[in-house]
């Protein structure tokens, strides 16, 4: 990984923009991101809605979950038993079934590391994008993924931009109007841009198909389908 990527630079800038929840930016270990094939980036860590106002609730900061990916090992409920079950960790389980990879191979992060209860209220948002784009022109800078998933639009165009993604294909996803969005990278890799999974939940958990599949497949290489105009 690159060695301008570090704890101290995110913690400094979470300082210097006077957040108080938690932060986190890779969600699987650190070397994990030694010659990646597959890459998934979320926007930023959900949650803390008053946490930030206790002046003695323990905040963490965590640069790699060193204990396997975040989507199958944290838990994210009350209880033992919810280890691994929320529902964004069963979509992106299943997300992995579905391309045949394993999620112990996954590569993982959120594009700005600094937490929120919703996107929205993110305070200094402009800073946090930016002070992002950086980071992630360093951590880039060393990878070439065969597989980069963005979840949700915003990260899609942040990642779209970071691998050279001239021309984004669109497929529907079978949900509504929602599409899927797709492209080559300037690496020769494939960008796929998801509409975020913890709303819409496009995946089986044990990774077969079900009505969203077909779209799936034309995004992901796996099969064909009529596409919308490009972007």
């Amino acid at each position: 990984m690159n060695a301008k990527v570090t704890f101290e630079r995110i913690e400094s800038e979470y300082r210097r923009l006077g957040y108080n929840l938690n932060w986190g930016f890779l969600t699987c270990p650190r070397d994990k991101f030694i010659d990646p094939k597959v890459l998934l980036v979320g926007l930023n860590p959900g949650g803390g809605r008053g946490d930030g106002d206790d002046p003695t609730w323990k905040r963490q900061k965590i640069f790699s979950q060193e204990e396997g990916n975040s989507y199958l090992v944290e838990n994210w409920g009350e209880h033992d038993s919810d280890r691994g079950h929320a529902d964004l960790q069963l979509q992106i389980q299943g997300l992995c079934k579905f391309i045949g990879l394993d999620i112990a191979d996954l590569a993982s992060a959120n594009f700005v590391p600094f937490q929120s209860p919703s996107w929205r209220e993110l305070r200094r948002q402009a800073e946090a994008l930016a002070f992002a784009r950086e980071l992630w022109c360093d951590l880039v800078s060393e990878i070439q993924p065969e597989l980069v998933i963005g979840l949700g639009q915003q990260v899609g165009q942040e990642l779209a931009r970071l691998f050279g993604v001239d021309r984004l294909n669109v497929i529907n996803s079978g949900w509504g109007a929602i599409k899927i969005r797709f492209g080559d990278t300037r690496s020769g890799g494939r960008l796929v841009v998801l509409p975020h999974l913890s709303r819409y939940r496009l995946f089986n958990h044990d990774g077969s198909e079900n009505r969203y599949s077909a779209g799936l497949k034309v995004a992901f290489g796996l099969g064909s389908g009529a596409l919308e105009a490009a972007e």
